[in-house]
């Protein structure tokens, strides 16, 4: 099946999300999140791009980003290639670190340009891996409110979000204003093909996917279930690629998953 073409923005902005492969790590210790940061620095100046704001997450990434006519995609390609090829050197070993293609939502309105930026400086926060958007070390917030004692210089620019607010202390309020609704909605996006064969593959222990048809009820289901959960697809789409019937796949995600 072919690929949807990602959509493209009239602003240039998008708020772009890459995970690790099965939901793994992609930073495994300080050096890691400054080598990524390394990377995005270097192809933002090759592709005169403009990064208004990011997080590292131990096995994610969220990054507001605006092009200047290139390609979101070949951007994002340049930076994982890149980080990929320093993080297998370094761990020695092989094959792919990011799963799938990477998410992009358009970003078109201030209104909305703000709400993704709360929400990446947040994400910490929201993970339970930090108490405060100030005390996470590998996002963009500390560029914004103390930028003399940032992690990282020369890669984000404030100036865009900065002028829509009155002032730094109306831009720490807001930034710190929890939005549960973007963090439960902004990235339940559904996922591609192969990105639900990637998940099948991993539950399945790399077993066919035929197999499926001869499980027993309860095993199957609880497969069911966890692609559902890991990628947002349709009850169709999960049916059509595991070659079940849609009825069989509204009935196991009806269901709670017994481990």
């Amino acid at each position: 099946m072919p690929r949807v073409a990602r959509r493209l923005s009239s602003s240039g902005i998008y708020h772009v999300m890459v995970r690790g492969i099965n939901k793994q790590d992609i930073f495994l210790e300080y050096q890691d999140y400054r080598q990524y940061l390394t990377v995005m620095r270097r192809i933002k100046e090759r592709s005169n791009c403009i990064v208004h704001c990011y997080c590292l997450m131990p096995n994610h990434v969220h990054l507001l980003l605006q092009t200047d006519g290139e390609d979101i995609g070949l951007v994002m390609k340049r930076i994982g290639s890149s980080y990929v090829r320093w993080y297998n050197n370094k761990y020695q070993r092989v094959g792919h670190l990011f799963q799938d293609r990477f998410l992009s939502k358009t970003v078109e309105e201030d209104s909305y340009f703000i709400k993704v930026l709360q929400y990446i400086h947040q994400n910490p926060v929201e993970g339970s891996l930090a108490p405060s958007c100030a005390t996470y070390l590998w996002s963009s917030y500390n560029d914004y409110v103390t930028p003399k004692t940032a992690v990282f210089s020369g890669l984000v620019s404030t100036a865009r979000a900065l002028e829509m607010f009155d002032g730094l202390a109306d831009f720490v309020k807001f930034n710190n204003e929890v939005n549960k609704e973007m963090h439960q909605n902004e990235y339940l996006l559904p996922a591609s093909d192969e990105m639900i064969k990637s998940v099948l593959a991993s539950l399945l222990g790399n077993r066919p996917i035929e197999d499926l048809l001869a499980m027993n009820r309860s095993e199957r289901d609880y497969i069911i279930i966890k692609v559902r959960e890991e990628t947002r697809a349709t009850y169709s789409r999960i049916a059509n690629l595991c070659g079940l019937s849609l009825n069989v796949v509204k009935k196991a995600c009806s269901m709670k998953p017994k481990s």
